[in-house]
């Protein structure tokens, strides 16, 4: 019982996330403000990990503070890559230096490049997305759910009549 009732908080939560994210994207595709990023790598680490979907918002409008995590474009030899990495200096012609928490080399990047500012992220989410993604998986979500549904209706009480006396 106790395999069955982990199996169902599992796929309530997972199912639960799933919406969410697809909630939160829709209002940022309606909105045209918010965006859903992978991070790739642990440039970052601890503070975002490997495998994270993270929350950019749109840079539009925005002041940048020491201390802000930026998602920018870094542009090297006609190259551009994306980039998570957190602000460390801002000079007076702004030019932001940037630089991931689990690195030592220094990024400059000027402000047209800054895509966004990281508003919120969820730790290794990427791998349950991607595994959730393919077909068969989701196949099997489906089955799970049809077959422990009934778990969750009424039941009928049935009433077993013993006759005593019987050979």
């Amino acid at each position: 019982m106790k395999l069955h009732s982990l199996l169902v908080v599992t796929t309530t939560a997972v199912l639960v996330l799933i919406l969410s994210l697809s909630i939160v994207e829709l209002v940022g595709i309606l909105r045209e403000e918010v965006e859903l990023r992978y991070v790739a790598t642990d440039s970052m680490y601890p503070s975002i990990p490997r495998n994270s979907i993270v929350l950019i918002l749109d840079s539009d409008g925005w002041d940048y503070s020491i201390g802000d995590i930026v998602f920018f474009n870094y542009c090297l030899m006609g190259r551009c890559i994306p980039v998570l990495h957190r602000v460390i200096d801002i000079d007076k012609n702004g030019i932001v230096t940037t630089r991931g928490d689990n690195r030592v080399t220094l990024e400059r990047v000027e402000r047209e490049n800054i895509i966004g500012r990281f508003i919120a992220g969820a730790p290794y989410l990427y791998g349950v997305v991607q595994f959730i993604s393919f077909d068969v998986v989701a196949v099997a979500i489906i089955a799970t759910i049809v077959i422990l549904l009934p778990e969750f209706l009424p039941r009928k009480k049935t009433t077993s009549i013993r006759r005593e006396g019987m050979v």
